[in-house]
């Protein structure tokens, strides 16, 4: 089974359209709309193993996203109903 991967992935700026916001007392002020591009080239190859987020290259980064995981899953909410 084959998986599309982002190969690339970046963004371009487009329109920005500038606009109206009325105030109170008949006032109003601009307000600008920006838009944006974004642009992902896809790659189809093989499901991405089990290495982590961060792949086998960073396996520090791997174990402290883990034990911060660990952290936020046993963490105690005091003075709640749950």
């Amino acid at each position: 089974m084959f998986f599309f991967l982002a190969a690339q992935s970046y963004t371009k700026r487009a329109l920005i359209v500038k606009g109206l916001r009325r105030r109170p007392k008949y006032s109003f002020t601009a307000i600008h709309y920006r838009y944006f591009h974004y642009m992902v080239r896809l790659e189809e190859g093989p499901a991405p193993g089990k290495e982590g987020l961060y792949g086998p290259e960073w396996p520090e980064l791997n174990d402290r996203l883990n034990k911060r995981l660990d952290r936020l899953n046993n963490r105690k909410l005091l003075s709640t109903i749950a």
